[in-house]
């Protein structure tokens, strides 16, 4: 079944702004399930509000208080919560859930803080069927399980992923870093629309890549003397996404146009490619990737390819794919640093990787993809 994006209303619906605004680091908060209180303690986490004004509370805890059972996939990074039919899939530091076969935006992540993962409540309660209320006097976030007291205490068997089946009839569009992943990733049965440099200003523009195919002509010299020579056939975008119907297409463009052209410019071009790929593969899922961070310490030199800039960036590529509609990814945790940079290890000049980590790169987005 084709996995559909679902525009959630929980994306409206916060926990009384006004109210949560009052919250300090130093409350505590409290969880009701059904009005029995759920114990946490400093072994197990406690809850506390994000940056966004989301209720995060420690996994295990939370989710065995309301019955459901609790797996982990260290590789995704991915809490899995099943109960009473519904299978929730959180990958964390992603802003969505899938349940069943939807997915479902959120305007928060499942985090993981002092070794423990944090899940936003709401967003999951309610996609198990349960409901949130907020009690700004007590500072009680109040959980309803219409099922309650009954407990799940096994999981139901997953369909087995492999790790590359999300690339199986799609096509990649990007630049130098994708090349890498087409490379040295060891995909199979994925198109590519990537070139070294490669920019959305150029793609836009209809600019045209080599596609890996060849034309042999043949050249007449002075003495009458014939040669055969190949030469690259080129495509245009539009010309690639009119070749075929995908399953996927992910973007994995926009790193050349930091520094290179205005926000509101690259805001502009990423929602024409958004719109340009969904009207050619109407039935493709629309995957953006965020762009992976370069080193701390090529940030600190480069005028640039910086981690500020970048960070705007994957602001601009998240709000637009939240405008239309369409997945966004972060890969950055797969070759990230303890400060959220790009691990040294795993770069040779700071922007682009090894081998291995654009293996691990493909692998990791391949896990998490629906």
């Amino acid at each position: 079944m084709k996995k559909k994006v679902i525009l959630w209303i929980a994306l409206a619906m916060i926990l009384t702004l006004g109210a949560v605004l009052t919250v300090s680091a130093e409350d505590t908060i409290h969880v009701k399930i059904n009005g029995n209180e759920v114990a946490f303690s400093e072994n197990l986490g406690r809850p506390y509000v994000d940056s966004v004004w989301r209720t995060q509370v420690p996994l295990r805890a939370a989710m065995e208080a309301y019955g459901a059972y609790v797996d982990w996939d260290p590789d995704g990074r991915i809490a899995i919560v099943q109960y009473q039919g519904n299978t929730v899939w959180l990958p964390v530091n992603q802003n969505y859930l899938v349940r069943n076969n939807d997915i479902l935006p959120m305007d928060t992540e499942a985090v993981i803080n002092n070794g423990r993962t944090y899940l936003p409540i709401r967003f999951v309660v309610e996609a198990l069927g349960g409901s949130v209320t907020w009690d700004q006097a007590t500072l009680t976030v109040g959980v309803t399980n219409p099922s309650y007291p009954a407990k799940q205490t096994g999981g139901t068997p997953l369909k087995t992923k492999g790790v590359y089946d999300a690339y199986n009839n799609a096509l990649l569009i990007g630049d130098s870093r994708t090349q890498g992943i087409q490379q040295a990733a060891g995909i199979t049965g994925a198109d590519f629309f990537c070139e070294n440099g490669l920019t959305l200003r150029k793609v836009m523009s209809g600019g045209r890549v080599a596609d890996g195919t060849y034309t042999t002509v043949q050249e007449t010299d002075e003495e009458g003397n014939v040669t055969e020579k190949k030469v690259a056939n080129t495509v245009s975008l539009a010309e690639k996404l009119q070749s075929k119907q995908y399953s996927r297409v992910f973007i994995i463009l926009g790193f050349n146009d930091v520094g290179w052209q205005t926000p509101a410019t690259f805001e502009k071009q990423y929602d024409q490619i958004i719109k340009q790929i969904r009207a050619a593969q109407p039935n493709a899922m629309v995957v953006a990737e965020k762009l992976i961070p370069v080193t701390a310490a090529r940030s600190r030199t480069d005028r640039y390819f910086n981690n500020t800039a970048i960070a705007q960036h994957n602001e601009i590529i998240e709000k637009q794919a939240r405008a239309n509609s369409i997945l966004c990814i972060d890969p950055t945790w797969c070759v990230a640093a303890e400060d959220g940079s790009m691990d040294p290890g795993y770069s040779f000049d700071g922007i682009h990787l090894y081998a291995r980590g654009y293996k691990q790169w493909a692998q990791f987005v391949g896990r998490i993809t629906p």
